[in-house]
């Protein structure tokens, strides 16, 4: 699933350039909205995932499933920060999604109130792989220009101390 990696690339991104510690929050509230679609690969389950993820791509299902994992599982971190961190990752996927070019899906925010779909520009196929390749470059060049710019502040941290 390649829109997986953007979305997942799109949150860390942000999360980077907000300058966020908690990056991993961001991240996962990034999945939230497709994580009904994990059961995919059930055969049991097979297409009708497609059409369960529909509520998850709304505003407030999200928002109750990232109250939930802060609440149970997130530590170290407020609940109230640990779930604007993680909803922030949720509305980047929404907003990725409201890029794409989508027949039946696509984000519908106020599910179960209105099934309008929501689209910004609805420019980017949504089995596109070149979106997913130029997420995995651009993470793989701000991972390693952040990796250079610390191994540079640790060479001149060694030179003052000498």
């Amino acid at each position: 699933m390649p829109d997986w990696i953007a979305h997942l690339g799109f949150a860390f991104l942000l999360a980077y350039a907000l300058k966020i510690r908690r990056k991993e929050l961001v991240v996962i509230g990034a999945l939230i909205p497709d994580i009904v679609r994990v059961f995919e690969f059930l055969p049991i389950f097979g297409d009708l995932t497609f059409f369960a993820a529909l509520p998850f791509h709304g505003l407030l299902l999200p928002l109750f499933i990232s109250g939930t994992i802060c609440a149970f599982f997130i530590g170290g971190i407020s609940c109230k920060k640990g779930l604007a961190l993680m909803y922030l990752g949720v509305l980047t996927h929404l907003f990725l999604d409201g890029l794409m070019l989508y027949t039946v899906a696509g984000a519908r925010l106020f599910i179960p109130f209105s099934f309008e779909r929501f689209g910004l520009l609805n420019i980017v196929p949504s089995e596109d792989f070149s979106l997913a390749i130029l997420a995995v470059v651009i993470i793989a060049v701000v991972v390693i220009y952040e990796l250079l710019k610390r191994k540079q502040s640790k060479g001149a941290e060694q030179m003052k101390g000498n």
